[in-house]
């Protein structure tokens, strides 16, 4: 209670009144607290040379004594930038008391070694944290950003920034620092959950906008940053006591913030000290539009539109443009400082724009999405027939065409067939009969199969189809002794059996025929009988599947006529008979027809169309008893010529 009552009066008495910012000095000047209008808050612990011999040098848990050179410096020459910049001061707060004397950036036993004098000061330093915290959150809610500024003599000469992660952390990957757990360590952890363009932990950290890469793009290397995702096995500083004690890492607190720890080249003279400070006021410009959308200067400008030239979701390799509303300049956050830019995949996109060096305004994220090149879906099979099958699913809006693979399950091989979208059904042919046969199908999304989704999973069909009966079937072309068997034959058969016997008779003769055919010709037959024929189909070799056979049906063969034993009953004639001029009729063709005489000897003749069939002209003189007989049909007919 009395340390209150000190501070207070220390608040009434020792302000200030400077013609850049309110200044509010500590106890002895050992602690300054400069007052802003900015949501910055810059802290400096180690940055002092004041000894008092009041106060004692530190010796308790082993201590580190040794000063940030050049902090304050360069602490007060970031608060001119940003001034210049934006016209408005950030909160600071100095400790000028040697390291030695003091650590403000250790907990309070090990910081002031129980010195009263050093406890006081320690004590005024957190206090004027707190003090600028709640001014900066009470005028900017929410926006509030906290630096403890530090320098380190590391050899490598990049900006260390930490984050309370440890680098073992930082070597993690983007997937893991996303989780729940990881973002809950960071001291920006409330600007992931809060920042304008949903930017997760990962990209805070080390995305195209993360404080590092920006200030990396400004010429300072900076880790962790785009450029270098984390210290690997170097050197590092990830943060300490103030970090963890002065942003929302530490329970109730809402402030953001990062301890930035400053390698010596951006601050051992007056001049890299300028151009640092400089290039920091801006990035920490760009930092709160980009991320809060909060314009520092407090300029006026319109705040930009983005419009697409078509739909924000599109099919894979296709795109769509997105164009900022008219400005002086444009910086997108993919790093593009175009009025359009040409987007290909899925994200989300925003624009700041610039009409004067410290006016920016940022315009609301827009996002993409790029439909996923869908596995088809609902993928179903039907068997037509022992050699044929139709394979349907349901499409994508983004293929281009589909594959489908199918082989006989047990083979190794895939046949593939190609279907063109917007089609999605495909009947398979050439298959064979009772098989199990496996298929799969998949979505190409353009031309060239480059882009594709995964083969649905493997599914069967079998090709079992009913082992039916030959129907149809007729006889033709009758003779003496032979004949022709026609039929319509199944697409299941291998193969079919026609057996055949003589009426009365109980044997049967059997013909295999292979399946393709669909037509038997019978020789061998006696003329003038009636034979009983049937049919069956076969559907495997052995014959052991098969339909049964047909009902028994009959035909008859020609009969033989009285005469010579040559001589045959036929339905061809000669007219007159006898004749001169001779005419055959009831033959159907003349090729099939010779002449013979009595002894059997083919005589040379010719024939010639006539009205009823053919006139026979026999190039001999002869007369008498001749014979005429078709060759096809066996049939033969008797003539006189006179």
């Amino acid at each position: 209670m009395k340390l209150k009552k000190i501070l207070c009066l220390i608040l009434i008495l020792s302000v200030c009144i400077k013609s850049y910012s309110q200044i509010i000095y500590g106890v002895n000047n050992y602690i300054e607290y400069h007052k802003g209008t900015l949501p910055i808050i810059i802290s400096v612990p180690h940055g002092g040379s004041l000894t008092p011999s009041s106060i004692p040098d530190r010796t308790c848990n082993n201590p580190t004594l040794v000063t940030d050179a050049y902090t304050i410096s360069l602490a007060k020459q970031i608060d001119s930038s940003l001034f210049n910049l934006t016209g408005k001061h950030p909160h600071i707060i100095y400790c000028n008391l040697k390291r030695t004397k003091i650590d403000c950036n250790r907990e309070i036993v090990e910081g002031a070694c129980g010195n009263a004098e050093a406890t006081v000061a320690w004590n005024e330093f957190h206090h004027f944290i707190d003090t600028a915290e709640a001014i900066a959150q009470n005028q900017f809610p929410g926006k509030a950003f906290y630096i403890d500024l530090h320098g380190h003599g590391h050899t490598i000469q990049q900006l260390e920034l930490g984050y309370l992660y440890t680098p073992t952390q930082l070597g993690y990957s983007d997937s893991v620092l996303n989780t729940s757990y990881y973002t809950n360590l960071s001291s920006i952890k409330n600007l992931v959950a809060s920042n304008v363009n949903g930017y997760n932990n990962a990209n805070m950290l080390r995305g195209n906008f993360a404080l590092g890469t920006l200030l990396a793009n400004a010429g300072f290397p900076s880790v962790p940053s785009m450029q270098t995702p984390s210290p690997g096995t170097n050197p590092y500083f990830d943060g300490g006591f103030n970090t963890a004690n002065y942003t929302c890492h530490a329970a109730g607190n809402p402030v953001n913030g990062v301890q930035i720890e400053c390698n010596s080249n951006v601050r051992s003279s007056y001049a890299s000290r300028k151009v640092f400070a400089d290039s920091l006021a801006l990035v920490l410009f760009k930092y709160f539009l980009i991320h809060e959308n909060l314009n520092l200067s407090g300029c006026t400008i319109t705040t930009p539109v983005i419009s697409a030239n078509g739909p924000t979701t599109f099919c894979p390799g296709n795109s769509v443009t997105l164009t900022s509303s008219a400005s002086t300049s444009y910086l997108w956050n993919t790093g593009a400082t175009t009025q359009s830019i040409l987007v290909l995949a899925a994200g989300t996109y925003s624009v700041t724009v610039s009409n004067a060096p410290a006016c920016y305004a940022s315009s609301a994220p827009v996002n993409t999405t790029v439909s996923i090149c869908a596995t088809p879906t609902n993928i179903s099979s039907t068997v037509i027939s022992g050699t044929s099958a139709t394979i349907n699913w349901t499409g994508n809006s983004c293929a281009y065409q589909y594959r489908i693979q199918y082989r006989k399950q047990g083979t190794t091989t895939w046949t593939e067939t190609i279907i063109t979208a917007p089609t999605v059904i495909k009947t398979i042919t050439g298959l064979t009969a009772n098989n199990t046969y496996e298929y799969q199908v998949r979505t190409d999304c353009n031309s060239a199969g480059t882009s594709f989704s995964a083969y649905s999973a493997v599914q069967t069909f079998i090709t079992i189809c009913t082992c039916e009966k030959p129907i149809n079937i007729v006889t033709g072309n009758i003779s003496q002794t032979s004949v022709t068997v026609n039929w319509t034959g199944n697409s299941c058969a291998y193969q079919y059996r026609l057996q055949y016997r003589k009426q009365g008779t109980n044997s049967w003769t059997t013909k295999t025929i292979l399946a393709l055919a669909t037509t038997k010709y019978l020789t061998g037959l006696t003329a003038n009988s009636v034979y009983q024929y049937r049919m069956r189909t076969d559907c495997n070799s052995s014959g052991s599947v098969n339909s049964g056979f047909t009902t028994i049906t009959t035909f008859a063969t020609l009969l033989r006529i009285e005469g010579g034993e040559n001589s045959l009953v036929s339905k061809m004639a000669v007219t007159p008979n006898p004749c001169n001029t001779c005419e055959i009729t009831g033959a159907e063709n003349a090729a099939d027809l010779i002449v013979t005489d009595i002894l059997g000897r083919k005589l040379q003749a010719t024939f010639s169309q006539s009205s009823n069939g053919f006139y026979i002209n026999i190039s001999e003189s002869y007369k008498g008893i001749l014979f005429i007989k078709n060759i096809k049909t066996g049939e033969v007919v008797k003539f006189v010529k006179e």
